[in-house]
């Protein structure tokens, strides 16, 4: 669309814009013709693309026919070719010659109605042709570049500029705009393999030698980072409920989530879990109604390791001391990182309960997630030390951003639908990964009392729960509240289905990627498509450029980082808590190249070649001269 230098048709104009979902999508494409091709082809992408025709893209050796590069664009001797555009262009501008300087060659520019609006002669040098548009003047539809006899007509660094209307708002591919791959390559070398389903891993203060890998099956597993070699540390399986839900060898959601070491664990030797476990005690947080049962029960508790200096600690089965206890309405949703803070804090995120869209037995009226007088759908914060809970099992620190208030005291932020992980920076900074529902997954930076809109929002779309239906995006505010935030970096389900959070990386083995935020995607319920990204300068998600080792595609299970600040990515070829295809990889930078062969030999001083062949007739003489010595 154009606009009009007329300050009606200007105001109008944004009227349009306001009221509708119609934006204005703005490009500049350009080539150099770094390739061959002598038929037709076409640069940018749909609506924003330009057609090259009647003309061949190529090098012929010849300096001074390239602006730049090795290639340009050559239309023959008595040929008419065209470059056309799919959306109008409001700017070109390209180099422009022939190839004998006898000013055969001709350029022509039209507009939308078929008007020629420009035109000139080549030289025997390159003249830079620029063309704009000014705001109401008809935009350029097309140009024509002829050569009439004697030599070719050159076109060389062509580029052009046209505003598009972006398509309108669609539900079912809320981000057009696919992720594109960085330049940064990792490779991805095997730590430790016959795994199940490893979702998390971290280190205890004061072992920098140990990562301390959690099995989704129940067991803590201690990797030796000198060697690879594995013990269990702990087993916490006989806890679980039985896993599997929707029968022998399939997803679940549920199971051993999350451990977190005590800052002061060197001396005191404390860790805590988080386990789903059968229900068999009274919850100390419900939702559910009187007729209602609840799936299963999350467990956060505290175990002591005696001696954690031992050359092969271990926990004290009979050490546990239970926290709390959450009723979880269905078998999803239950998130289950455990973190401490460099506040000392314990901070743990819970799901909202399950089910789809935040709704059904266990979700009130209008969800969980919204809801900051339930624990469900939120990150609490809590002192594992202190003991004025309503239990008596913990403190609520002093400034916890909700108390006083009509909230749950111990909720740090709230809003989320599934934050299965987070993690903190060097300086404190809270990195959440939200699972989303049917569209949008997202990373968000926490502080205190954040609202992060679940379920009036998924990412920072609008969220139409739908009834009875599936859930959905929308363009349609239905009644969102101010004050919300929205997440920092986001994606759609063409990319993947379900983020895994990860680590801000602080190491030194990838030099492209220091203080980016890695993390992941789980892949496919059909098939092993995990995929791994990171968060740029700017927030925009890349994907890493996997190096060449050999490996089967895997799901990402979770991501562990050691004292370093290296970072591990947990996998398994199932995507289910079942098997022993369960392997620990570590990003590290790719070996450097091969270096490149040796030199060939020079020739032998008689110009009879070189290589082996000089080496046999300098063998041959040598036997020759010794002839006189020698018998045969």
């Amino acid at each position: 669309m154009k606009k009009n230098n007329l300050n009606f048709i200007r105001l109008l104009f944004t009227i349009l814009l306001l009221f509708s979902s119609f934006n204005l999508l703005a490009d500049t494409v350009s080539t150099s013709f770094e390739f061959n091709d002598s038929g037709t082809f076409t640069i940018g992408t749909s609506p924003i693309t330009a057609t090259f025709s009647g003309g061949i893209a190529k090098t012929i050796g010849n300096g001074s026919f390239y602006h730049s590069g090795s290639h340009s664009w050559h239309v023959p001797s008595g040929t008419t070719a065209t470059v056309t555009f799919e959306t109008a262009a409001e700017s070109v501008d390209f180099w422009f010659r022939d190839t004998t300087g006898a000013s055969v060659s001709v350029y022509r520019i039209f507009d939308e109605a078929n008007a020629m609006i420009a035109t000139g002669n080549g030289t025997q040098s390159f003249v830079n042709v620029v063309l704009a548009r000014a705001a109401g003047e008809s935009p350029i539809a097309r140009i024509e570049f002829q050569s009439n006899g004697g030599g070719d007509t050159v076109v060389d660094d062509f580029s052009f500029t046209a505003n598009a209307a972006a398509p309108g708002f669609d539900p079912a591919n809320p981000i057009p705009t696919a992720i594109a791959t960085s330049s940064v390559a990792v490779e991805l070398a095997e730590v430790a393999t016959g795994l199940t389903s490893p979702v998390w891993a971290t280190t205890a203060p004061g072992d920098t030698n140990h990562l301390y890998v959690v099995e989704q099956t129940g067991k803590i597993i201690r990797v030796n980072l000198d060697n690879n070699s594995m013990s269990d540390f702990a087993d916490f399986s006989a806890r679980l409920v039985t896993l599997g839900a929707f029968g022998a060898d399939t997803f679940d959601e549920r199971g051993f989530l999350g451990l977190a070491f005590h800052p002061d664990y060197a001396t005191n030797g404390l860790l805590y879990s988080y386990t789903s476990q059968p229900v068999s005690g009274t919850a100390d947080f419900t939702t559910l109604g009187m007729n209602d049962t609840a799936d299963h029960q999350s467990v956060i508790t505290e175990w002591h390791v005696v001696d954690p200096a031992a050359a092969t600690p271990t926990v004290d089965p009979m050490s546990a001391r239970e926290l709390l206890r959450i009723d979880e309405p269905q078998f999803n949703h239950n998130s289950g990182n455990l973190a401490f803070g460099i506040d000392g804090f314990l901070y743990i995120s819970i799901g909202d309960g399950g089910n789809a869209d935040d709704e059904g037995p266990g979700h009130g009226a209008s969800g969980n997630g919204r809801d900051n007088t339930t624990i469900l759908g939120s990150i609490i914060r809590i002192d594992p030390q202190g003991n004025n809970s309503s239990n008596g099992q913990y403190g609520i620190p002093a400034d916890n951003p909700l108390l006083g208030t009509t909230a749950l005291a111990e909720i740090y932020a709230y809003g989320f639908r599934n934050p299965y992980r987070f993690s903190f920076d060097a300086n404190g900074g809270l990195w959440l990964a939200d699972v989303g529902q049917n569209s949008i997954e997202e990373i968000n930076q926490v502080t205190p009392g954040d609202n992060f809109g679940w379920n009036y929002k998924e990412g920072n779309f609008f969220f139409n729960g739908n009834g009875a239906n599936d859930g959905s995006v929308t363009d349609v505010d239905l009644g969102v509240p101010t004050g919300l935030i929205d997440p920092i970096a986001e994606y759609d389900h063409d990319e993947g289905i379900a983020i895994i959070g990860g680590f801000l990386y602080s190491g030194s083995n990838i030099t492209g990627l220091q203080n980016r935020y890695i993390f992941g995607d789980f892949g496919s319920f059909n098939a092993d498509a995990g995929r791994l990204f990171y968060l740029d300068s700017n927030n925009q998600i890349m994907a890493l450029d996997l190096g060449t080792n050999t490996r089967s595609a895997f799901a990402v299970l979770g991501f562990g980082q050691d004292s370093q600040g290296e970072i591990y990515v947990l996998t398994n070829t199932t995507g289910t808590p079942f098997g022993t295809t369960g392997i620990i990889y570590k990003l590290q930078s790719p070996p450097p190249p091969p270096p490149p062969p040796p030199p060939p030999p020079p020739p032998s001083s008689g110009g009879g070649g070189g290589g082996s062949s000089g080496v046999i007739l300098l063998l041959l003489t040598l036997l020759y001269n010794r002839k006189s010595t020698l018998s045969f």
